[in-house]
């Protein structure tokens, strides 16, 4: 289980950085989360078929750490995306818009 718990928790560290590199401006920045975040989906799947006869156990441990994992890899990418990696979030966004597509800097 604690394998399970490890992998689990990769797995959502390495999806919530996919997902904000798909909105930054960085396609190789994507694409390398991307892969990454893949492989730790098919390490998760290959320990969770090995596990799933666990039942609850199995239930509680992925959603604790999935979850944990996510809120992790959210507070670290606030914290190290720079430059074309940042997600631009809403006010940014309509600070570009109206210098006519510019960055707001």
């Amino acid at each position: 289980m604690i394998a399970l718990a490890g992998a689990a928790f990769l797995m959502a560290f390495a999806y919530t950085f996919h997902s904000r590199a798909k909105v930054s401006g960085s396609i190789a920045y994507h694409a390398a989360v991307g892969f990454a975040s893949n492989l730790t989906y098919a390490a998760m799947l290959v320990l969770a078929l090995r596990t799933v006869g666990d039942g609850w156990a199995f239930a509680a441990v992925y959603a604790a750490a999935t979850t944990a994992g996510g809120v992790a890899s959210h507070w670290i990418c606030l914290r190290v995306e720079r430059g074309r990696a940042h997600v631009v979030n809403a006010l940014a966004l309509e600070r570009i818009l109206k210098k006519g597509g510019r960055d707001a800097g």
